[in-house]
């Protein structure tokens, strides 16, 4: 190094490794985490992101969405309302005449109803219309348990989301 960082204080040093191979970028993490252990200086190198977290893959039928009147994009919303709350897709606020305090209105699942695969399988899949079908979500995807870096990509030309 030829310059100083932060006036000799502990800097953190933050190397980021980004591609389309995750498996290959976790092995040339680990070499490059050799090389980086004998650098003289560096104390308590470590990588920091966990390649081993649980995650839930959702693949949704296009055809059978289709044919009950949905999109994948109506499935996943209607995931997130469920699983996050309707204040992440639509905010709704109530202003009390009274005080004219405006107070933010959420629905969401309770977490002890959404605590097995069962239970998120039969998540609601509805729609704002008014004459929108009803179903649940085992009837237009799959859910499947995994580990490993967690990715999400809408993919328009593929069945999965």
């Amino acid at each position: 190094m030829s310059q100083i960082l932060n006036f000799g204080l502990p800097s953190p040093i933050d190397i980021q490794i980004v591609g389309n191979d995750s498996e290959g970028n976790r092995k040339y993490a680990d070499t490059l985490l050799q090389q980086v252990r004998s650098v003289p200086g560096i104390a308590d190198p470590r990588i920091q992101q966990p390649f081993d977290q649980p995650y839930m893959h959702l693949s949704v039928d296009r055809t059978k969405a289709q044919e009950i009147g949905y999109t994948a994009h109506d499935v996943a919303q209607n995931l997130l309302v469920s699983l996050s709350g309707s204040f992440q897709t639509s905010p709704t606020f109530w202003v009390d005449p009274k005080n004219r305090v405006s107070y933010q209105i959420a629905t969401q699942t309770p977490q002890y109803r959404a605590d097995t695969l069962q239970d998120l399988e039969n998540i609601p899949v509805t729609d704002t219309g008014p004459d929108s079908p009803s179903s649940i979500l085992a009837n237009v995807g799959t859910l499947q348990r995994g580990t490993g870096v967690a990715v999400v990509s809408l993919n328009r030309g593929s069945q999965n989301c």
